[in-house]
């Protein structure tokens, strides 16, 4: 499992932290899922931190990149996730990702 970010932030940022409204938050996401992980309860975001994610403009633009989730917290209908850059990974080009889907 992983956690999908798109449309937030690209490869060539260099922020660590996204704003993603509650109206977004699991949107497109199968209903099992949204199930489990609609209520974060520190276990569940101690869940989520233990996946690691892919951050993408939609469409792929410029590619892909990996993170860890480092923390997620929720204010005013927001949720502030902060995440680290895995460098060793580096940009996964939008080839590849078109690819796998």
């Amino acid at each position: 499992m992983y956690s999908l970010f798109m449309g937030y932030i690209g490869p060539s940022e260099s922020e660590a932290e996204i704003k993603v409204h509650a109206s977004r938050f699991l949107e497109y996401t199968d209903s099992e899922t949204q199930m489990r992980y609609r209520t974060l309860t520190p276990e569940i975001v101690n869940e989520i931190m233990n996946y690691p994610a892919l951050f993408m403009h939609e469409h792929c633009e410029g590619g892909a990149f990996v993170g860890q989730i480092i923390g997620i917290t929720y204010e005013d209908h927001e949720y502030s996730v902060s995440f680290e850059k895995n460098e060793s990974i580096g940009i996964i080009e939008a080839e590849v990702i078109k690819k796998l889907h």
